[in-house]
């Protein structure tokens, strides 16, 4: 009988991983054969367990995409896809943190989260491209308020928010209409620019972003529900909205929107929004999209970036 000094002691056990080598972590390769399972009690613990383990599980993750198991596959996939999202939020809420940032550098690493190799270079030489045409536009004699003008008339036939209607023209419902408005390529400023519509918001941002280009000051002016834009004209500042071709906007005619709503009209209803509150008002406008579409994880991924905003 052997002693106690001669009893071989045993290697760690290695279990074929979806790495196709050896792991000595039997507690990972575990995880990962439950991550297929068809309970989401099972498979939605495991992928917070998978997730807490950070970005040292990335190498069985990739070769589990490549499994036979086609829903093992899938959840690999979008496990990689939501770390990767969660390291572009991270360098977002980092520049956010800053005391100071550049509201378009802000608005590109917003549009990078669902991307994971987003460029923001083609859509900035378009902001380039529209500027050019404006400034081509502001020819000499043209009387102050006219000059004023020649962006938001330019901008205003580009750039459209539409109010979805069914086939025969008629207004959809409001959790329909807020649903196909809301939608991400509406908010995010890359798709805006692409399809050429979006939310006030969104529109007003464009705005702000070709007149900084052309050395001009737009403030964004935030009222419930909606986003008007304030144009310089000499000592004066015009109102116009962005969503009907810059049409140019009365206080009086904001006055009566807002006692339709029952909201005290007063000069605080004027004051322009800062690159935080215009940030924070643009991811507010995505989680409520992703709300809207059930995808509440999405939605409660920005919660501290959303706080970080908040003045």
């Amino acid at each position: 009988m052997a002693s106690n000094t001669d009893r071989i002691t045993p290697a760690p056990r290695l279990v074929p991983s979806f790495t196709g080598h050896l792991t000595p972590d039997p507690g990972l390769q575990s995880l990962l054969s439950l991550l297929d399972d068809p309970s989401p009690a099972v498979w939605e613990p495991v992928f917070r367990a998978l997730r807490r383990r950070g970005r040292s599980i990335l190498g069985p993750l990739r070769a589990a995409t490549r499994h036979e198991n086609p829903i093992l596959r899938s959840r690999a996939r979008s496990l990689i896809e939501s770390m990767e999202r969660e390291k572009r939020l991270r360098r977002l809420v980092s520049y956010i943190a800053r005391p100071k940032f550049r509201l378009e550098t802000a608005v590109w690493l917003f549009s990078g989260l669902e991307m994971a190799h987003f460029d923001k270079r083609p859509f900035a030489r378009e902001l380039d491209d529209l500027a050019e045409n404006v400034r081509h536009e502001l020819k000499p004699g043209l009387s102050e308020f006219k000059r004023s003008l020649i962006l938001p008339d330019y901008l205003g036939e580009r750039f459209r928010f539409f109010i979805p209607t069914d086939d025969e023209g008629v207004e959809l419902p409001e959790l329909e209409v807020d649903y196909e408005t809301h939608h991400p390529s509406k908010i995010f400023l890359h798709q805006v620019l692409a399809k050429r519509q979006g939310l006030p918001l969104s529109l007003g941002i464009i705005w702000k972003l070709v007149a900084f280009r052309l050395g001009l000051e737009l403030d964004l002016v935030g009222i419930p529900g909606h986003v008007l834009v304030r144009v310089p004209s000499g000592p004066r500042r015009i109102l116009v909205d962005p969503c009907t071709r810059g049409r140019t906007v009365s206080r009086r005619e904001v006055r009566e929107y807002l006692e339709a709503y029952d909201i005290p009209f007063g000069p605080s209803v004027f004051a322009p929004m800062n690159d935080r509150a215009i940030m924070r008002k643009l991811v507010s406008n995505y989680m409520k999209s992703m709300g809207m579409r059930g995808q509440v994880g999405r939605a409660e991924e920005l919660l501290l970036l959303h706080a970080l905003l908040d003045d």
